[in-house]
């Protein structure tokens, strides 16, 4: 599964959800996270916070901006975030 605007705060308050079972049940999460490039060192920090917060249902976590690495094989996708475009973007 891979969730886009990783490091944002709509996913912020969607991951733990998702990984308690209250959004696809029972099932074991492989999830990456994907965001813009500037944000990788800020993925970083939510990676540790879901790596401590011990969620039985995570089996992997990942993070980066390599879209087509994000998107490889995933189930599911959750397109997040509301941040308005920006000269460049």
């Amino acid at each position: 599964m891979c969730i886009t605007g990783g490091a944002g705060n709509i996913a912020y308050a969607f991951i733990p959800l998702l990984l308690t079972g209250q959004v696809f049940g029972e099932r074991q999460v492989d999830l990456r996270l994907l965001d813009l490039p500037h944000c990788e060192e800020v993925l970083k920090g939510v990676i540790m916070e879901i790596v401590d917060g011990g969620y039985a249902r995570l089996a992997r976590v990942s993070g980066g901006s390599d879209t087509l690495q994000a998107f490889k094989d995933a189930d599911v996708i959750v397109f997040l975030g509301g941040f308005p475009r920006k000269p460049g973007m």
